[in-house]
């Protein structure tokens, strides 16, 4: 039986200093197959991996491995398995059956850009949740469409593919100790870390390797004390909780980001050490090669943690294409990531309750802008020949002054709304 080891707290850069500490001393021994870090995405075990390759120059061993790749290692040595889809393949069976699903599925078939990649996405989580296509049954045309595409996707992974489901189950059947050692021989430490939640058919095979492996560790961010904020995290941290030999809280007395405060803060500094360049390029392709350029120049010739840079942009749609485009020529991982949509806020909700009322009351040609906001509402309170005047675009000369008022004190309410954001 294997011994666990729970971490858990907010997120700390010094949470996994201990066991990268000691995966170093493996490596320094010449032992690399001795441990294996497992983390969720693709970007993040690289990342792992190149810092311990930068660190012992040991090219040998897995060293670190995302859950995807993890699971297909292990698929590939049960018998009788099916092929397994890669997870960028994937998306085709989600393209195939939204052409052929053109004409029962209007609004899907209109396909806006990405929409095939969300789909994508969502399929595998519910295919992974054993989730069928009756149980997305609705009320409503895009309910109804949503599931036939969900019943094609499934028909078209069955036809020649294993699911990540029925690849979970197969590895859970026959995963033992014989079957862990032909690809990880000696493996005595397992490090899994930076889960926010992991598929439910995974909890069976996670919890066969903490009985097969010696010791391992497990790295949370979580923090009991925010249960609104780490809702996710709290079942695997209870998973891990009931099998864990020992506990442990990460320290938070120092804030997670004073390790970092040198290069966050200028304190009383009258100006920033480093320099802002300016770069001129005639176009967005060569400003995506000039920031590749320049970022592997930094971490080739500078030794800057490619963990440690950020790109922003004014606009991610109109760059996301040429990220993953060209950063993958220069050998650069990367990860998209956008904020939190302004349509969201609590504020501009009321704001665009407000404008769907005034559509619904008055049926205008087109939505009214932010803007037109005090009109729209005004019209609210005008009689039937000011409203008719008002869709045919004419200025309305008799409101009455009380209409007036309580239009300019709605617009003083959203107004104070709007400084909120």
């Amino acid at each position: 039986m294997g011994e666990l080891t729970l971490i858990y707290g907010p997120a700390h850069p010094d949470k996994a200093s201990s066991a990268y500490e000691r995966c170093l001393a493996h490596l320094d021994a010449g032992d690399s197959e001795s441990f294996l870090w497992l983390l969720p995405s693709h970007f993040q075990a690289q990342l792992m991996r190149r810092q311990l390759i930068r660190a012992s120059h040991l090219l040998t061993g897995h060293l670190a491995l995302d859950l995807n790749s993890f699971t297909d290692i292990l698929y590939g040595l049960c018998p009788g398995q099916r092929p397994a889809l890669p997870l960028s393949a994937q998306r085709l069976l989600v393209e195939d059956a939204l052409a052929a699903s053109a004409a029962s599925a209007p609004y899907y078939s209109r396909r806006p850009e990405r929409l095939s990649r969300g789909l994508t996405q969502l399929f595998r989580r519910l295919e992974e949740t054993g989730t069928q296509p009756s149980d997305l049954e609705g009320t409503t045309q895009r309910s109804a469409e949503l599931q036939a595409l969900y019943a094609a996707y499934l028909e078209r992974l069955a036809a020649g593919w294993s699911g990540s489901r029925e690849r979970f189950a197969a590895v859970d059947a026959h995963l033992d100790r014989s079957v862990l050692a032909q690809r990880f021989p000696g493996l005595n430490l397992l490090v899994f870390c930076g889960f926010v939640d992991v598929p439910a058919p995974f909890l069976p095979v996670l919890d066969k390797l903490l009985a097969l492996v010696p010791e391992s560790i497990a790295l949370l961010d979580y923090d009991p004390e925010g249960p609104g904020l780490f809702a996710r995290t709290h079942p695997l941290c209870e998973f891990l909780r009931a099998r864990a030999a020992h506990v442990e809280r990460s320290a938070t007395e120092q804030h997670p980001a004073a390790a970092f405060a040198d290069r966050l803060f200028t304190y009383s500094r009258d100006h920033l050490d480093a320099p802002v360049e300016r770069v001129a390029c005639p176009d967005r392709v060569s400003e995506v090669a000039a920031m590749a350029r320049r970022i592997r120049q930094l971490h080739q010739e500078q030794g800057v943690e490619l963990a440690q840079i950020r790109i922003a942009f004014r606009n991610l749609d109109t760059y996301a294409d040429l990220v993953a485009e060209v950063l993958p020529r220069y050998g650069l991982p990367f990860y998209l990531a956008r904020g939190r949509p302004l349509s969201t806020a609590p504020a501009m909700s009321t704001v665009f309750a407000l404008i769907h009322a005034v559509d619904r009351t008055l049926q205008p040609r087109r939505a009214l802008p932010p803007a037109q906001l005090a009109l729209g509402a005004a019209a609210l309170h005008m009689r039937g020949p000011d409203q008719r005047a008002f869709r045919r675009g004419l200025r309305c000369v008799d409101l009455q002054c009380s209409v007036a008022n309580r239009t300019q004190r709605m617009a003083q309410s959203h107004r104070r709304q709007l400084r909120l954001l």
